[in-house]
């Protein structure tokens, strides 16, 4: 008998993991305006937890109850897609390295002339920096990074 591909099996049976990393170790770009002493001190500063996502359907439903604190989830590796739906019609938008999302801002459909859905897809093992209100919050003494992000 042979196990299933985690592709397989149903969303809610694949957990993802979880570690933290220095941000700026794992995306230099981030603090490229910083002076070297600052930067230093932001990469001492600026760790960040990150989930593993396997590859398969991404059910992104429980994101849904994070505030507006919360920045978002940049991509360290992996891709990503997000099919927004629209009526009968789809539009794929593929996700990369350095990317910032919010998946829990989507639009909801109810709120819509016509019914809307999004779906969230790990085309590539990736994983995410959680960069929510505990990160915005220590990240306000470097605005650089901030306006980086932005840019994103």
């Amino acid at each position: 008998m042979s196990t299933p591909s985690p592709a397989a099996l149903p969303s809610s049976a694949r957990r993802a993991e979880s570690d933290t990393v220095r941000l700026l170790e794992e995306d230099p770009d981030l603090g490229e305006l910083l002076a070297p002493e600052r930067y230093a001190e932001a990469t001492e500063a600026l760790v960040v937890r990150v989930q593993r996502l396997p590859v398969g359907a991404w059910d992104v439903s429980r994101l849904r109850t994070l505030g507006a604190g919360h920045v978002g989830l940049l991509l360290l590796d992996g891709v990503l897609a997000r099919d927004v739906i629209v009526a009968d019609l789809v539009s794929a938008e593929l996700l990369g390295p350095g990317d910032l999302v919010r998946p829990w801002g989507d639009p909801d459909g109810e709120s819509s002339l016509l019914p809307v859905d999004v779906e969230w897809w790990v085309l590539s093992a990736a994983r995410v920096a959680v960069l929510d209100r505990s990160f915005a919050m220590r990240s306000a003494r470097w605005p650089e990074i901030t306006a980086a992000l932005f840019q994103r």
